[in-house]
């Protein structure tokens, strides 16, 4: 009982110590739910933060992976394609080396035969060697007969223009007589003639009759 009255005779202080914590109590809920609130705010931040920068460098990793990844297939599909190239490029050389000699050995053995063309050769030079003694005989035949027959008409010409000119033939012949090619029938016979009439021997000289000319 004396508890009780004790406490009924602090009462008022009772109320007042009551509202006095309940008002410390809201003034430090406030606080402390601005902190927890401060506190979500950072633990919010910090791991959106740390999530972004988890999935940049997952992102990161992920477009290295995949950059490595395609470049890679992109070497090796080069690199396969040069060496496709390149053995192509071998083996078409390799081809052209193999039918070249071949060619080779086709044409020497069958169409340009050396044995048989060598031999035809030599007929061949052996005819033009035929051909050009014969070509030398007939020519130097055929000179000798055309150089016959010119100095066999020269003499006749000779002999008739000397015929017509015996009366030339004088002790008193005058030299100008023989230099004017106008009073001549045949002015390019005349050095031949003036030739055969000095050399002539005028004792041997038989003047012939002189008939119709």
């Amino acid at each position: 009982m004396a508890s009780f009255a004790n406490i009924y005779r602090n009462r008022r202080n009772i109320v007042n110590r009551y509202f006095t914590e309940i008002e410390k109590a809201q003034e430090c809920r406030e606080k402390e739910y601005r902190a927890a609130l401060t506190i979500q705010a950072a633990w919010r931040k910090y791991k959106i933060l740390k999530r972004r920068k988890l999935r940049n460098e997952s992102a990161i990793k992920i477009q290295k992976t995949w950059r490595m990844f395609h470049e890679g297939m992109l070497f090796r599909c080069l690199k396969t394609e040069k060496e496709t190239e390149d053995r192509n490029k071998l083996f078409n050389e390799k081809a052209r080396k193999i039918q070249k000699v071949w060619r080779g050995y086709w044409e020497r053995k069958h169409v340009f035969d050396f044995n048989k063309q060598k031999a035809f050769m030599n007929d061949v030079q052996k005819k033009n060697e035929e051909m050009e003694l014969m070509l030398d005989n007939y020519y130097t035949q055929t000179s000798e007969a055309a150089t016959f027959a010119e100095e066999e008409q020269k003499s006749v010409q000779d002999v008739k223009k000397a015929l017509h000119t015996h009366y030339l033939v004088s002790t008193s012949a005058i030299p100008s007589i023989y230099q004017p090619p106008a009073f001549t029938k045949d002015a390019a016979a005349m050095p031949a003639i003036e030739q055969f009439i000095r050399t002539v021997n005028k004792a041997k000289i038989v003047v012939p009759s002189i008939g119709k000319r």
